[in-house]
């Protein structure tokens, strides 16, 4: 059996220039995460082992102005950066510079020309690939009843699962980013002392939840 990857999310940033009707995104309000948010987020990300940091959440990661630097501080910590993004501003430069700052992988969601920025991130020396969304899948979840959107998801996943973790821009330790809002939050980084075992466990938004693919 294939052991599962335990993912930790970092949301930098909630800026985004789409507002698709079946994200988050569009309920939230616009800011960057603060640089000591972040970096106490950094001291927090052990407590997840985690095998992969996704460098983002319900923002787009290329409109946090910071992003390449951020990168590069989670890779000199020994862990594999990813990013998902809906590649709008993913050209050359950015992208080369994030492969210089340690970037992995980086997944696309981009409702139109998809696959020439798959192959633009591959000749930037990336591991890129199709992110699963509405936009390039039909794929989606109702972020555990959040929003009215009809969920076509058929497999069902969970942070109870994989163990995966979230910290959200505003500093909030939370088990997903289904918890957008951070109603639920195990913690905030700023008391990481009282964030002695992070653990899964079953909240109220669980009974509603598709989960993703």
């Amino acid at each position: 059996m294939t052991k599962l990857k335990r993912i930790a999310g970092i949301e930098t940033t909630t800026f985004c220039n789409r507002q698709c009707i079946w994200c988050a995104n569009r309920l939230l309000r616009t800011r960057d995460m603060e640089q000591d948010i972040f970096d106490q987020s950094l001291e927090v990300l052990g407590m997840f082992s985690p095998d992969v940091i996704a460098m983002n959440g319900c923002g787009e990661p290329f409109m946090d102005p910071d992003i390449v630097d951020r990168v590069d501080s989670v890779a000199r910590l020994g862990y594999s950066p990813v990013i998902y993004t809906n590649g709008d501003f993913a050209d050359e430069f950015i992208l080369e510079d994030l492969k210089s700052a340690g970037l992995k992988k980086i997944f696309f969601s981009q409702h139109n020309d998809i696959n020439e920025k798959i192959e633009l991130a591959k000749r930037c020396g990336l591991d890129a690939d199709m992110a699963y969304s509405p936009a390039v899948g039909g794929r989606t979840h109702t972020w555990a009843g959040q929003i009215s959107t009809e969920n076509t998801l058929v497999n069902k996943c969970s942070p109870l699962e994989k163990g995966w973790g979230y910290i959200n821009v505003d500093g909030y330790v939370c088990q997903c980013c289904i918890d957008y809002d951070a109603k639920y939050p195990l913690g905030h980084v700023s008391f990481k002392e009282r964030l002695v075992d992070i653990k899964c466990y079953e909240i109220p938004l669980c009974e509603s939840c598709t989960g993703s693919p």
